[in-house]
């Protein structure tokens, strides 16, 4: 019986180690392992890594705040009146076409770095 428990609990600290790598809350996955280490095993198995879903988020954030540099052909922020490569100055009218193109954002909005 005890050998039983002590396996339970070795499994149920495994799912929390899966779930901690795959940027999940380890304590709460260390008690549903405890519960239903079973259960929760595949459950973690199958989820999602949150580090990789960040990442892309981040990413694709960067991506739809940025505009290529016509001369220098670098990425800069969308906002930028001059690139920092370069030192090319954007028109008027190309500021303009940039801020029709930048997709509308909450109010409060603060990008995370």
């Amino acid at each position: 019986m005890m050998g039983v428990a002590l396996i339970w609990i070795v499994f149920a600290v495994i799912v929390a180690l899966i779930a901690s790598n795959k940027g999940r809350s380890a304590g709460a996955w260390l008690i549903y392992g405890l519960l239903l280490w079973p259960v929760a095993l595949i459950h973690v198995a199958l989820a999602s890594n949150l580090k990789d879903v960040q990442a892309q988020q981040r990413q694709a954030a960067e991506v739809a705040h940025s505009k290529t540099c016509p001369r220098c052909a670098e990425t800069i922020k969308a906002a930028a009146r001059v690139c920092r490569f370069c030192q090319y100055e954007f028109s008027e009218e190309e500021l303009r076409e940039t801020e029709d193109d930048m997709p509308m954002l909450p109010p409060g909005y603060q990008p995370k770095v």
